[in-house]
């Protein structure tokens, strides 16, 4: 939380340097990378917890990582402030659950709205660091392969923060290096930004 509030007043004080600044623009962006849920074996541990106490639970095999997708919109009050929403498919993640000497992949894939507020300190003429802190909902679906159907759930409105390096490759084009952090799942992403 320290290093955030740093960054917000490293973000007030350097946005007032910026150059170019323009007042009332939109912007659409996409991004693609790497989503990482560290806390996949949770999952596991409540079935575990849930079950018969002589009922041997095992969990192998977690696969805590997958390609993640997204779109975004953003409203720029001028080069240092905006507000921005987005949609994030988050992927897919699969551990094994083992009972007895019988075994089933227990699947879990999120998805995530997003909103924040975004602001910008420029670096140099082209790079600029941005800060993004606002609130997010995940949805999402957790299944176990060929004994249940997916059970649907639905996460309450949570805090959220991410950060980007961005390249201006024109006035209306941008290139970004994203970190987002929607709780247990991180993600690493390439992104680029279109102004209109």
């Amino acid at each position: 939380m320290k290093a955030i509030i740093a960054l917000l007043v490293l973000i007030s004080v350097g946005g007032a340097t910026a150059q170019f600044a323009r007042a009332g623009e939109f912007s659409i962006g996409l991004m693609a990378g790497q989503a990482t849920f560290d806390e996949i074996n949770t999952i596991c541990n409540d079935v575990r917890q849930q079950g018969p106490e002589y009922f041997v639970v095992r969990c192998t095999n977690p696969d805590d990582s997958d390609s993640a997708l997204g779109i975004n919109a953003a409203f720029h009050f001028n080069d240092s402030w905006a507000i921005e929403a987005g949609y994030v498919d988050l992927g897919e993640y699969v551990t094994r659950l083992s009972v007895l000497r019988e075994s089933a992949d227990i699947t879990l894939s999120a998805e995530s709205l997003y909103l924040a507020g975004v602001g910008t300190v420029p670096l140099s003429q082209r790079f600029s660091l941005s800060g993004r802190a606002g609130v997010y909902e995940a949805r999402g679906e957790v299944g176990v392969v060929s004994a249940f159907d997916a059970v649907e759930i639905d996460g309450d409105a949570e805090f959220y923060a991410g950060a980007s390096v961005d390249f201006r490759v024109t006035d209306k084009l941008a290139l970004q290096v994203r970190y987002d952090a929607f709780d247990e799942i991180k993600l690493i992403a390439a992104g680029v930004q279109f102004r209109f």
